[in-house]
């Protein structure tokens, strides 16, 4: 080896000393650029290619001598070699004619052993043609020393010379491989060009898979050690160490071996470090034999409900002289929501069941956002349920992950799918064909569902709602009195949203349909008012309508059977409507109420009754919910009136005055035992006491006028006063299911007096 090196250095002076004595062949200057591609990182002992040398920009009239000279530790490929493992062989160039068609007929690849040429080969740039150099000679190629005579084409041109590299570098030092590039008449450049870096260290980290998290979430993460030689790791004792930053960590991982390792070489744990991070450790007990060995590591990324965005990048150390300290990102941690997008927007209508919504899309922002085991629902607001019998069926778009096993909730608001094979890639989901029921209660606007679960928290607009009717007073609203009977109120119309809006049947379409007109607490109708369709092709039957009562008030609904649906949005005009506002009505607006089974399919759960409370659609109230309103009156000043006043009640006839003006009972008044029986609401009322201090519990009727509170249980003869006990000769008793309370005891209890006239079988009550 020594006489090897000599030689070269002898060789190199005499390539200098020629060079000096050589004529210059006319060279004005040195003006090549030389430069390299890609500069490899290489662990020694490597046998194979390092970069390209490029001079570009030769200019010469004659011929020149190029050297190249390798720096110590550093040989040209030549002859044939050994690795200690494999035989090579080398020969020297191949020689380029300089013809400007020549490509280079020769690559590299690495390693190639047995009987594969491996020759550093220069050829000109392929992107400057013609080239105004070509090769006449391949002067010397030893181990250290590659020089090469080039000539002028004659063309004018400037030489471009590209120089491959293959070499074996077994000693390096560490740190940049510079060869010198140098010529004899000047015209090259003369310096050192980087054609490699000597890196320490015995092993190679790559990330096989990466980990996508979100906050409170894992996913799988795989990593390779490979050893640069046999026995690189394991070699004094020490432990590779893997640390995560702050609030990510390791599972306890899964070790895969391969190469020279024997079984059970390689150890595994997880800790934390001096820091609290997880941290994993990789202790090699047995170093590999013969090859370089690899480990697979698999294992998990959990992060916590604070861990940060972006990417997730770990420390690779540890203690173990042979391995290569390095970072890695190793996974990616995300808010992970999906972004929603909403179809068309069809109108649905409030109290109807059965309407279907848009098409609406759900996507993942990065993959496993929907994880597989988890769930996802989609929650519509108060009023509102899904149809069970046609949930929203998830159309995968794109990605991996499914959507199964719909359910829905007790209440009908909130559909749950299960989450299945998710991680492949992201993915995109349509929902179609919902249907949801929507009660009378629910306020016209956007129909928004709430998208959660599985670390998603998003909502969507499918639906517009609408009233399906609306309600316009025609002409001025006029003013109405307190305690004054049979005043007109406005004309209005009522208007549908849409043809068919107002139903003829419901309940699959055996249950006739009727629309109501309902009056407000203290407001009855003295009348059934003109009826009739003015546009469109609604087929109502006017002559059926019936005066009947609401929440026990007689006469304060008017209900209209509905023969057929329209076909053709339609507008109904109400006419000549007289109402009976008594003395318990405030001043302000007179507002009727649109509702009834045509407008309020009795399939929703809840609906509103006209005072606005919610009631349930088991019950006989159905047909008082409503959707609409308008106002057809305004009440002002009431009437005056003398203080106090007087009621007078007829043995069987419904017809009672209160103070002068006629009104009607449901249930006429009777005696019994000597007394006169009244039914308790009308009694009350024409006793002063309005309709909301009349309340019925459990078979006991309290009344409230001012600070007397009076109750009678049915079937019993005592009455209670302000919580004193007042014995009665007769009970409170029922007919034909209105309770009916002795007049006098009631009349007593208020501070009324009384007037019997047994020829008119008549009862006066006079009020103080």
């Amino acid at each position: 080896m020594r006489k090897s090196r000599k030689l070269v250095a002898v060789l190199a002076t005499l390539v200098m000393l020629m060079a000096m004595m050589i004529p210059m062949a006319a060279p004005a200057f040195a003006g090549t650029t030389n430069v390299t591609s890609s500069v490899p990182n290489i662990v020694q002992p490597y046998y194979g290619q390092l970069t390209t040398i490029k001079i570009n920009g030769l200019s010469i009239s004659g011929t020149d001598q190029i050297q190249v000279v390798l720096p110590s530790g550093v040989n040209f490929l030549t002859g044939t070699f050994s690795d200690g493992t494999n035989n090579y062989n080398s020969v020297p160039f191949s020689v380029y004619n300089g013809a400007v068609t020549e490509s280079v007929t020769q690559t590299l690849t690495t390693p190639m052993t047995g009987n594969v040429i491996w020759t550093p080969q220069y050829v000109p740039d392929s992107q400057q043609v013609p080239n105004g150099v070509s090769l006449i000679s391949v002067d010397t190629l030893q181990p250290q020393l590659l020089a090469f005579t080039v000539k002028s084409n004659g063309n004018g041109n400037a030489g471009y010379i590209r120089i491959n590299m293959p070499v074996s570098v077994t000693s390096a030092a560490s740190g940049p491989i510079q060869a010198i590039v140098q010529d004899n008449i000047v015209a090259v450049t003369a310096g050192k060009v980087t054609i490699g870096n000597a890196v320490t260290g015995g092993t190679v980290t790559s990330v096989t898979t990466t980990a996508t998290v979100a906050q409170n979430s894992s996913d799988s993460v795989s990593f390779l050690i490979n050893e640069n030689s046999a026995k690189a790791l394991g070699q004094g004792g020490g432990e590779i160490h893997i640390d995560l930053p702050s609030h990510f960590t390791w599972a306890t991982p899964s070790i895969t071996l391969a190469g020279g390792f024997p079984a059970n070489a390689v150890t595994s744990s997880v800790t934390t470090n001096s820091s609290g991070n997880s941290r994993m450790v990789l202790q090699v007990v047995n170093p590999s034999v013969g090859t370089p060995g690899s480990i697979l590591v698999n294992t998990k990324i959990s992060a916590d409900y604070n861990a940060p965005t972006g990417d997730i990048t770990a420390t690779f150390g540890g203690t173990d002289p042979g391995f290569t300290a390095t970072t890695a990102t190793v996974g990616t941690c995300g808010n992970y929501n999906v972004s929603t997008t909403q179809g068309n927007l069809p109108t649905i209508y409030t109290g109807q069941t059965g309407e279907n919504v848009g098409t609406f899309t759900i996507a993942e922002s990065v993959k496993n956002t929907l994880i597989t085991g988890r769930s996802l629902s989609i929650t519509l607001p108060g009023g509102v349920r899904w149809t069970d019998s046609n949930l929203p069926i998830p159309v995968v778009q794109t990605g991996s992950a499914q959507l199964i096993n719909a359910s829905l909730s007790n209440d009908g608001q909130t559909v749950t799918y299960e989450i299945q094979n998710s991680g492949g890639s992201a993915t995109t989901i349509q929902f179609q064909q919902g249907e949801v029921n929507v009660d009378s209660t629910v306020a016209p606007g956007n129909l928004t569902a709430k998208i959660s679960g599985s670390g998603v928290d998003q909502t969507v607009d499918i639906a517009k709602i609408a009233a399906p009717v609306t309600g316009v007073a025609t002409g001025s609203v006029p003013d109405v009195m307190i305690g004054k009977p049979a005043q007109s109120a406005s004309d209005f119309t009522i208007t549908e949203a849409a043809a068919g809006a107002i139903m003829a049947n419901y309940g699959n379409g055996k249950n006739q349909a009727y629309l109501d007109i309902i009056a407000p607490s203290g407001v009855t109708f003295a009348s059934i008012p003109t009826i009739k369709v003015t546009s469109g092709d609604l087929n109502l039957s006017p002559s059926g309508a019936t005066l009947t009562d609401y929440n026990g008030v007689l006469n304060s609904r008017i209900s209209i059977p509905v023969s057929n649906g329209s076909n053709k949005a339609s507008t109904i005009t109400v006419s000549n409507v007289k109402l009976n506002i008594d003395n318990t009505v405030g001043v302000g607006p007179v507002s009727l109420v649109l509702g009834g089974s045509a407008l309020v399919d009795p399939s929703t759960q809840m609906v509103k009754d006209s005072n606005g409370n919610l009631i349930s659609t088991n019950t006989r109230l159905v047909n008082g919910s409503y959707v609409a309103s308008v106002q057809v009156a305004n009440c002002t000043t009431p009437i005056s009136k003398t203080t106090g006043g007087s009621a007078v009640f007829t043995i069987g006839s419904t017809s009672y005055t209160v103070n002068g003006q006629t009104y009607t009972a449901d249930v006429a008044p009777y005696t019994k035992d000597g007394r006169t029986f009244v039914p308790v609401r009308y009694a009350a009322m024409a006793l002063g006491v309005t309709p909301d201090n009349i309340l019925y519990q459990n078979g006991v009727v309290t009344i409230v006028k001012g600070s007397t509170i009076v109750q009678m249980t049915l079937g019993s003869k005592t009455m209670k006063v302000n919580g004193a006990s007042v014995s009665m000769d007769v009970p409170a008793s029922t007919t034909n299911g209105r309770t009916m309370l002795p007049l006098r005891w009631l009349g007593m209890a208020l501070g009324a007096t009384f007037n019997w006239d047994a020829s008119s079988q008549t009862v006066t009550v006079s009020i103080q």
